[in-house]
């Protein structure tokens, strides 16, 4: 059963929560296990400046720690913004026995009633207080249904802190080849805003896919006239934090088939959703998947040449991935790959 989560209420205290009735942006937060991290990531998005109204969709998922407690006494704080979903771990949606924030998302997205939509993950935390009016004003002005900024990431074993998502010192237009060409963390999710009219296709196909993050990001771009991109940096993404929904689906073994499998099927879908004009992209976006999984040594050309046929055969989706696949095997072959 998938769980639609359920707002807190506070009969205990006769406080009601009281929303905005119609805010223009709706921030989309799923959080699992983030004690040490999730009051940052809601005290850097209540200190928005924003002269409009906006929502913190903040759906838990059922953690061991104190992250449901910390996000009730937020919701209780702040019930003119925050909208609290507790969600039941047994409802959570797995890939293989691995847990997502698949459905954590979706009843987000479906609660959501914001003209624009906004992401960050609990771990995860926002550096600029006008962060939600500049990129409601560059979509507004733009005929692109997602914009997104440079952000720094955080290594919690190093506390190494880097630069990503940085396409220069201009605002400007990505297109999806440049997308595909830099790779899905080009883009962090804390980092991207969407028009809501992308709602009903993100939450129809949503577990189809192996990873929301790169099918927001592919989607985006797909079905507007690329991404807008603002240089300045206004947000952190902590990587490497033991049992993050990363190190779980991304890195184990036995889900790899899996994972490439539904990666290819999401690109596929966002092809025949754009009407092909991105084949040529979204073709070497599969290969990338492909030869990346390869490099690893956890997947043989034998079954990246099977999945890709299966693909093929349920209808053709990525009309070029075949003949770029046989490149990239050749190529392999002769030693020629460039490493990525």
């Amino acid at each position: 059963m998938i769980a639609r989560g359920r707002k807190i209420s506070y009969s205990d205290d006769a406080r009601t929560a009281i929303y905005a009735d119609s805010p223009l942006v709706s921030v989309c937060i799923r959080t699992y296990n983030h004690e040490e991290y999730i009051a940052n990531c809601l005290d850097s998005i209540l200190s928005q400046k924003a002269p409009f109204d906006f929502e913190i969709l903040l759906g838990e998922d059922g953690s061991s720690d104190r992250t449901r407690e910390i996000c009730i006494t937020y919701a209780r704080n702040n019930p003119e913004i925050i909208r609290l979903f507790l969600h039941d771990r047994a409802d959570n949606f797995a890939i293989g026995k691995a847990a997502t924030g698949h459905a954590n998302f979706v009843n987000n997205l479906r609660e959501a009633r914001g003209r624009y939509l906004a992401f960050c993950d609990g771990d995860d935390y926002w550096v600029h207080q006008d962060k939600l009016i500049k990129q409601v004003n560059a979509l507004q002005r733009s005929d692109c249904c997602i914009c997104f900024h440079s952000a720094s990431s955080i290594n919690y074993k190093s506390s190494r802190s880097l630069r990503i998502g940085n396409f220069g010192a201009e605002r400007r237009i990505i297109s999806m080849a440049e997308f595909v060409e830099r790779g899905a963390s080009s883009m962090p999710l804390h980092s991207i805003m969407i028009k809501a009219s992308l709602k009903r296709d993100l939450t129809g196909y949503v577990y189809e896919t192996f990873g929301v993050h790169s099918f927001i990001q592919t989607f985006g771009i797909a079905v507007g006239s690329g991404a807008v991109y603002l240089p300045e940096s206004m947000g952190v993404y902590r990587s490497s934090i033991p049992g993050s929904m990363t190190e779980k689906l991304l890195t184990r073994d036995e889900l790899i088939i899996e994972r490439v499998d539904k990666t290819l099927k999401m690109l596929s879908f966002v092809n025949r959703k754009s009407e092909y004009h991105h084949d040529a992209a979204l073709s070497r976006a599969a290969v990338k998947v492909i030869g990346g999984a390869m490099s690893t040594g956890r997947l043989t050309a034998a079954q990246a040449w099977q999945l890709t046929q299966r693909l093929r055969q349920r209808g053709v989706g990525l009309r070029l991935i075949a003949s770029f696949l046989v490149r990239y095997l050749y190529r392999r072959m002769r030693g020629t790959v460039r490493a990525k």
